[in-house]
C-alpha cells in the first residue's frame, strides 16, 4: 500500500511513476477524503515540481461532459489505434471537415490528460485514475472527483497561488490572456456575449 503522499503525488504531480501503482481504492478514498485545503497544501508544498502555464496547456473546451465520452472511447471502445481525428467524430456527430473534427478531439483530450485521467499524447491511454473515475458509479462523488482533479491544472494552480499571495481581486480572464494569442482571445470574447 502507498503512503498517502504518494498517492496525491500520483495524482496532483506530473511523475507518472506513483501514479501507475495506484490502486483504485486509494484513489477513490483519497479523492473523496482530503479537503481542497489539503490538497492546495500540497501543492504549496511541491510548487517546484509543478508545470509552468503555457499556451500549450490551458483547457480548451466546449463541453465537460466530453470527459466521460473520451474515456469510453480510450478505455471501452476496444479500438487498437486511437488519435485525435477519431476521438473528434466520435464527440461530434455532425458533418464537419477531418481538421475540425481533430481539433475538437484534441481539446478534448488534452482537457482529459489536464486532469490527470489520459496520458499526454502521443500516448492515447487512460490513468489509473482515468480507470476509477470512469469506473465510479457514486455520481456525487465523480463530481467531488471531477472538481478536486481541476487542481492538476497548471493554470488552475497558478491562479490560485496569485489569489492566496497577493489576496486582491483577480480576473482569470486577464491572466489567460498573457498566454492566449490574439485569436484564441478574440474566440474567447465571442463565447462570452
Amino acid at each position: 500500500m502507498m503512503s498517502y503522499e504518494d498517492v496525491l503525488r500520483g495524482l496532483f504531480l506530473d511523475d507518472a511513476t506513483p501514479s501507475g501503482r495506484l490502486e483504485p481504492d486509494q484513489i477513490r478514498s483519497t479523492i473523496a477524503q482530503t479537503p481542497v485545503s489539503e490538497i492546495v497544501y500540497f501543492l504549496q508544498k511541491h510548487q517546484d515540481e509543478l508545470s509552468d502555464v503555457s499556451a500549450k496547456n490551458i483547457p480548451q473546451f466546449s463541453n465537460i461532459d466530453e470527459v466521460d465520452k473520451v474515456l469510453s472511447i480510450i478505455i471501452d471502445s476496444g479500438l487498437d489505434k486511437v488519435d485525435f481525428l477519431l476521438i473528434g467524430s466520435y464527440l461530434k456527430q455532425d458533418r464537419a471537415k477531418d481538421m475540425a473534427y481533430r481539433k475538437y478531439g484534441e481539446n478534448h483530450y488534452k482537457l482529459c490528460a489536464q486532469l490527470g485521467f489520459v496520458l499526454n499524447p502521443p500516448q492515447f491511454q487512460a490513468t489509473r485514475n482515468g480507470y476509477a473515475y470512469h469506473r465510479e458509479n457514486d455520481k456525487a462523488l465523480k463530481m467531488i472527483w471531477f472538481a478536486k482533479m481541476i487542481l492538476h491544472v497548471p493554470i488552475v494552480q497558478q491562479a490560485i497561488f496569485k489569489v492566496m499571495k497577493d489576496d486582491t481581486p483577480f480576473s482569470i480572464r486577464e491572466y489567460m490572456g498573457v498566454f492566449l494569442s490574439a485569436n484564441c482571445q478574440a474566440k474567447c470574447n465571442t463565447f462570452e456575449k
